[in-house]
């Protein structure tokens, strides 16, 4: 029987991994897989042969696992030093990569850079974004859902994961040279940051990894009124991009409570001068946290998008009731959602009867005006719930 883990069918995922640019198979003892799982505020350490489960407990930053016999584990497979991916890491990200300034001011190392050296699909002196310090089963979120999303017709990156060594060095370095007055603070934070995940990852024997990623030329759709580039301005001024930012932010936020994405909002998305949208910084919740999401509607998170932003999502809707319903049918067949996501009323938006339902002319159909009610909500925080859709009443 194939092994599972969260309802995804791991022969299928390695697979996908395979195709998609992980450097992530099971390990020698293929019965058995060792993924980070983050659940809520804790990641857990999870070994499994399908049947039995140990977890080795909390192991968010600043606390040690308690001691578990993993000897009540068949098969037992000892933490070794080697990654998931059977492939230890022989250099530091250094080797791979010269950091270039364009950082995005996330809590990991990351950074725009340039590659030494031809990497998975990236050749020698290609422009790319790297990460460093994500757990390797967010990294294997994000490269999974990247491929979703470039099927479907959303923007995407192309991404590769290797394990690495840490270069404090050189980050420190980065860190003095490369911000802006708004990641000024970033380099401190940041290398207190990785100093946790790396002595985290040492304690239990994984190894730290680098993602890299097709370089996009935006900035955070959050920080997009502060004009960082000189196309800024423009991009809500000119019809064309104004109406692919409408699309593509529409698009993002089915994504996000599809696949039961953690953190999402303005600053989580990227935006280019085509007023195309990229979902960012993926990762997918566990049970716990999805049961937080439940009835939070469209913005599982409760961050807040700028009104105008908004604006575009419910006029694209309005005047594209077809295409929001097609891309629909297309996510749904493209990839499974979230083991963990509950579809009733209170998560309407993939349900059969109401994708036929917008395809409708019918102004006044129930589910549209829902829809449309729903988008027009964007809560101010975590505590806003919408309201649930009756398809009856």
């Amino acid at each position: 029987m194939p092994l599972t883990l969260s309802g995804i069918d791991m022969v299928a995922h390695n697979s996908l991994a395979e195709s998609s640019g992980v450097t992530g198979k099971s390990s020698a003892e293929d019965d058995v897989a060792v993924f980070l799982r983050r659940d809520c505020a804790e990641s857990r350490l999870l070994v499994t042969d399908g049947k039995q489960l140990a977890s080795m407990g909390a192991c968010s930053l600043g606390k040690r696992p308690p001691s578990v016999d993993l000897s009540t584990v068949t098969p037992v497979m000892k933490v070794a030093k080697s990654s998931p991916s059977g492939a230890s890491p022989k250099h530091k990200d250094s080797y791979y990569v010269m950091l270039e300034n364009g950082i995005c001011g996330f809590k990991f190392a990351s950074s725009a850079a340039r590659l030494k050296r031809r990497v998975g699909p990236f050749g020698t002196r290609e422009t790319v974004f790297v990460k460093i310090g994500e757990m390797l089963a967010n990294n294997r979120d994000s490269v999974r859902i990247n491929v979703v999303m470039g099927a479907i017709g959303m923007p995407h990156v192309v991404e590769h994961v290797v394990p690495v060594t840490f270069d404090c060095d050189a980050w420190t370095a980065h860190s003095r040279v490369a911000t802006s007055k708004y990641t000024e603070t970033w380099g401190p934070s940041m290398l207190r940051v990785m100093e946790l995940v790396v002595e985290k990852h040492e304690r239990l024997g994984l190894d730290v990894h680098m993602k890299i990623s097709t370089l996009f030329h935006g900035v955070r759709l959050g920080w997009l009124d502060r004009n960082e580039q000189n196309w800024c301005e423009d991009v809500l001024r000119n019809t064309a991009s104004r109406e692919m930012m409408g699309k593509t932010l529409c698009m993002v936020l089915f994504v996000v409570v599809y696949f039961g994405v953690i953190d999402s909002g303005p600053f989580n998305c990227m935006v280019d001068a085509h007023g195309r949208v990229l979902l960012v910084d993926i990762s997918t919740a566990v049970s716990v946290r999805m049961i937080q999401y439940h009835g939070k509607g469209l913005f599982p998170s409760g961050h807040k998008y700028a009104p105008a932003h908004m604006d575009l999502v419910v006029e694209y809707v309005q005047k594209n009731r077809i295409e929001v319903a097609d891309f629909l049918i297309r996510l749904k067949a493209a990839a499974p959602p979230n083991p963990h996501l509950v579809m009733d009323e209170q998560c309407p938006f993939f349900d059969d009867a109401n994708i036929v339902a917008l395809r409708s002319n019918n102004t006044n159909e129930p589910y549209f005006l829902y829809l449309l009610r729903e988008m027009k909500r964007n809560p101010c925080n975590a505590k806003d719930v919408a309201m649930p859709f009756h398809a009856n009443s």
